[in-house]
């Protein structure tokens, strides 16, 4: 049995043939890009930190690229050690707006609603939304024995679930745990 002819004759001419191979892969990938799967996987790359010395040694900055973190997200994350209720650990809103150096953005902010538990990287804190120099801002507070990482994220959807769940994944890569747990003297 022979094939139904096609209605419009295909003419192929040299490099016709190629011409529609490359026309279905550009369609391809553009389904790709354009798929949930392409468009939920952040970017991130580290940034130099933006502030000058405090008390607390510097840390390291890192910017978030990607439709999983919306149009920006940057992190500043650092240890201070012994500086955590060695019991305890972080419990309550008022640690994590006296430690998630908010105050190097701007000492005018506010908390947007209540704190909620938290762990990030194996470790148990607290964290809380906030508006600070016209921007969202989330901040982390997470103890480790005596010692305290603080992770303040800022950008438009820093205390959306979304934005969370793309900090959980970013913390439990090996290279950023290994980073962390060196900072705080784990193994």
């Amino acid at each position: 049995m022979r094939p139904a002819a096609s209605p419009l004759p295909l003419r192929e001419g040299p490099g016709e043939g190629w011409r529609r191979a490359l026309t279905r892969s550009a369609f391809a990938l553009t389904l790709f890009l354009a798929s949930p799967a392409a468009a939920a996987e952040p970017v991130w790359r580290e940034v130099p930190w933006p502030w000058p010395r405090d008390a607390w040694p510097a840390g390291r900055a890192f910017r978030c690229e990607g439709d999983a973190c919306g149009p920006r997200l940057d992190l500043y994350v650092r240890a201070k050690l012994g500086f955590c209720n060695c019991g305890a650990g972080v419990t309550d809103d008022a640690e994590v707006d006296g430690t998630s150096d908010l105050d190097m953005v701007s000492a005018r902010f506010a908390p947007t609603a209540p704190g909620q538990f938290v762990t990030l990287a194996g470790l148990h804190g607290h964290t809380r939304p906030y508006t600070i120099a016209n921007t969202r801002a989330a901040g982390f507070a997470l103890a480790s024995t005596c010692d305290l990482l603080v992770v303040l994220a800022l950008g438009p959807n820093a205390p959306t679930p979304a934005a969370r769940d793309a900090i959980a994944s970013w913390t439990d890569t090996p290279e950023i745990r290994s980073w962390i747990n060196r900072l705080l003297g784990r193994p």
